[in-house]
Order: C-alpha cells, then sequence, then structure tokens
C-alpha cells in the first residue's frame, strides 16, 4: 500500500493527520494559509520533510488568492505568507526551508507575472514533495 504524508489534491493540501496516529488514521484537507497554520501548531504535521513540504504548500496557499498587479505588492504578500508559516513552529528548520525555497523560487523570476510568480511556488513545494 502507497501512503502519502503530504500531497496537493484537487487544489489542497491532503495531509495524515499525525495527532490520530497509531490508532485512526484520518486525512486532513487544507485549503488556506490559517488552516495550514493551525495544523502545523497542533503537531498534526510532523516530520522534517512533511513540514517542510507542508511550509512550501502553506506559502502558496497565502499567495494564490493575491490581487496584487506589480512584482513589489506581490512581495509583500509572499513577505506576509512567508512570516505567517514560520510562526507556526519557530524552531522548526525543515519549515523555514521551505519557506525560504518558496521565496528562492520568486526571487529567481523578477520579470515573471504574477501567474507565473504563483505557479513558481506550487511548483517548487511539488518538488519539496518530491
Amino acid at each position: 500500500m502507497d501512503i502519502t504524508t503530504i500531497a496537493w489534491v484537487d487544489n489542497q493540501v491532503k495531509i495524515i493527520d499525525q495527532t490520530k496516529l497509531p490508532f485512526k488514521f484520518v486525512h486532513l484537507y487544507i485549503k488556506d494559509i490559517n488552516s495550514m497554520v493551525h495544523a502545523i501548531k497542533l503537531l498534526k504535521v510532523r516530520g522534517a520533510p512533511a513540514l517542510g513540504a507542508a511550509a512550501a504548500l502553506g506559502v502558496y496557499l497565502g499567495v494564490r488568492n493575491s490581487k496584487a498587479k506589480t512584482f513589489a505588492e506581490f512581495a509583500k504578500d509572499l513577505n506576509s505568507a512567508c512570516g505567517y508559516i514560520a510562526s507556526s513552529r519557530p524552531t522548526a528548520r525543515n519549515l523555514f526551508w521551505g519557506v525560504e525555497r518558496s521565496a528562492k523560487a520568486v526571487l529567481a523570476n523578477p520579470g515573471g507575472t504574477i501567474k507565473q510568480l504563483k505557479r513558481a511556488i506550487l511548483e517548487e513545494a511539488l518538488a519539496i514533495i518530491e
């Protein structure tokens, strides 16, 4: 049986609720940054690799509905999302690694459209999962 700890499914994050193990196997579906921060704080996401992926996906959730029209406006939204995710578990190094990779994906594309920048964050998060 193939069990995936964290995945991007149907435009949302699917995680195994680690707080229910080993007695129950429950998936959570996370659709927004607030829910991701909550899941991280409550230890529903555990393990360094999963935290890195959750952080990157959380950043994407935080910017995917950004109404920014310029790179500077988008950078403000990105910084806000990164800071919020980082605050969820300030001692988790892999969480910061995922946040940093998300930010670098944007900084590597300064001439990209807002849509391309959002896509770059999602692609980086999916690369972390892989």
